[in-house]
């Protein structure tokens, strides 16, 4: 069979315009995130069953029952675009961005949003309650005044973790986790101790008694003990809980700290594992931009906030009649 050739141009112009899907920019995102906010909002406002943690205006409900439809409608729209500005941050520093569709976790699949070109995108909705959630839940663990290990030994996230724990003013780990270092505390104490033994003898000068060769060995192993346990030699107790960024990465501090019943918080990816922790954030943790912008929301509730010791308590309190006049 001969074909002409206007079939073989159209068939021709036909394979030339399958051309590959463009991806879709911030303003589509916002767009696609304005219309379910306002069609949320629009369902949810009419239904008195809806309770306050399906909706976030439902307290004007219950507190003004009387109030119009309408008039709760417009409420809705405010809190809703309130939250816009902290999504548009987000989508500014790429924490939407998930890893390729062929690899990752099925138990991810609630915070995906769908797909770009092999990638997943996060839904920034479930992530900015998330992240509300995991602020709220560091600040009351902070100020009750329990030890805090922050986790980050990958290489994007080395840096990261260094400046969060000297801003928050607690350990880290950011070299390489030690196995057992929850688990086996107490084997590893004792080479923290040795670690800090060793620093002391160089700052008095009680190293340079020592024989060249036995320099030479006590310097290579603090250059090894240095590396492990640099990050928590302040560290007094065994930590009560851990703050890891990406989770699945640092999937065996996560599995210590489950053997132990700590509190875990973490920024998983679409690799990540949200039944092992406590409190997550689902975001983009291949980017430095995305996981400065979640660690820097992070921070404040992250403060730590030290314990009144005894001794402290007992110089505050007043001796004589007349400390206690002027304390009055």
């Amino acid at each position: 069979m001969v074909t002409s050739k206007s079939e073989t141009c159209v068939s021709g112009t036909s394979l030339q315009s399958k051309k590959r899907k463009k991806p879709h920019s911030e303003a589509f995102f916002l767009q696609k995130i304005r219309y379910r906010y306002t069609a949320r909002v629009a369902r949810n406002m009419s239904d008195p069953r809806i309770s306050s943690t399906m909706c976030p205006i439902s307290p004007l409900e219950t507190e003004r029952p009387s109030q119009s439809a309408t008039v709760r409608y417009v409420q809705g729209l405010f809190f809703s675009f309130s939250l816009m500005s902290l999504i548009k941050d987000m989508l500014h520093h790429a924490v939407h961005i998930g890893s390729d569709t062929k690899h990752w976790s099925p138990a991810m699949k609630p915070y995906i949003h769908g797909q770009q070109n092999g990638i997943h995108v996060f839904d920034l909705t479930k992530t900015e309650a998330h992240l509300a959630e995991t602020k709220k839940a560091l600040e009351e663990f902070c100020k009750s005044g329990k030890e805090l290990l922050i986790v980050g030994t990958k290489v994007q996230t080395q840096k990261i973790a260094q400046d969060l724990a000297e801003k928050t003013g607690h350990a880290s780990v950011t070299s390489v986790w030690v196995p057992g270092l929850l688990t086996n505390y107490n084997t590893i104490k004792r080479q923290i101790r040795e670690y800090n033994k060793i620093m002391k003898d160089i700052e008095t000068g009680e190293i340079n008694r020592l024989s060249k060769k036995e320099k030479a060995m006590v310097m290579t192993r603090l250059t090894r003990l240095k590396k492990r346990y640099e990050g928590i030699k302040d560290l007094k107790k065994a930590p009560e809980g851990i703050f890891v960024i990406d989770g699945h990465y640092e999937l065996q501090a996560i599995k210590e700290a489950n053997v132990l019943g700590l509190t875990v918080f973490a920024i998983l990816g679409t690799t990540g594992q949200p039944k092992l922790c406590d409190h997550f954030v689902p975001a983009n943790v291949n980017n430095l931009k995305s996981l400065t912008f979640i660690t820097d929301e992070l921070t404040p509730a992250m403060k730590r906030t030290a314990r009144e010791t005894v001794a402290e308590k007992i110089a505050k309190k007043p001796t004589t009649k007349t400390e206690e006049a002027a304390a009055e």
